[in-house]
């Protein structure tokens, strides 16, 4: 099938035609290869006459959801910390052990600036195995 593509400076294709214009490269290419331009032109880039999906833009997408999923999994971790830090310094009694809650340790402490630090390290690879771990009273 013949195909019409504009590329930009940065060789990344930003349209597919059915018809020439003036900007526009004449390729050849399946009629699958033409429907997963259609959906997802960003995605390709034209290269030595070839056509090459651009891993960076999965990679940055893929960066980016791993990024929202720890600050979900944070936002719902600190909650926990707050909670149990109101409790600690209001005195109530902890409804497991029906003692007044022992003060924060230093391992939640830690815990606590290791998560609000993190995510400057999460790669396109990050998984949760590799978050802070959680101290045992906020699990």
């Amino acid at each position: 099938m013949i195909t019409y593509i504009a590329i930009n400076e940065e060789k990344r294709i930003y349209g597919v035609y059915k018809k020439p214009q003036s900007y526009t490269l004449t390729i050849e290419i399946s009629q699958s290869l033409y429907d997963d331009l259609v959906q997802n032109s960003i995605l390709y880039k034209y290269i030595n006459n070839n056509l090459v999906k651009d891993t960076s833009i999965l990679d940055a997408q893929k960066l980016n959801d791993n990024i929202l999923n720890f600050r979900a999994y944070r936002a719902e971790k600190l909650v926990k910390y707050d909670i149990l830090r109101i409790n600690i310094l209001s005195g109530d009694l902890d409804p497991i052990t029906l003692q007044v809650y022992s003060p924060l340790t230093n391992e939640e402490k830690i815990w606590r600036v290791n998560v609000l630090n993190f995510t400057e390290s999460i790669t396109q690879y990050t998984t949760e195995n590799d978050y802070p771990t959680l101290p045992q009273r906020l699990k």
